[in-house]
């Protein structure tokens, strides 16, 4: 799924984000494979007004969606992915 050279730029990109300016950022080229990319691109979702209501009722021009692995089996391998990543602070 990850990109295989990814785990080896770690400490390039860390030392990238603590020295962006103007504010901390980081930009993340081949984060995922090709392949996997094109899996995601291809079950995006389609804009749905019912994800794209705001807080007074009104539908506004961004859906948000808050179910992710719902939406396809790539999407559900992509979240498990990242959930599974995320380290618990010392």
């Amino acid at each position: 799924m990850l990109s295989p050279d990814f785990p080896s730029r770690l400490s390039l990109l860390s030392e990238s984000f603590a020295h962006a300016k103007p504010y901390r950022h980081v930009v993340i080229e081949e984060f995922l494979t090709a392949e996997k990319c094109a899996v995601l691109l291809q079950d995006f979702p389609a804009f749905e007004k019912r994800f794209a209501v705001n807080e007074t009722g009104e539908v506004g021009g961004k859906a948000v969606r808050m179910d992710m692995p719902q939406i396809s089996s790539a999407y559900s391998e992509l979240d498990q992915h990242l959930r599974a990543s995320v380290r618990s602070p010392a």
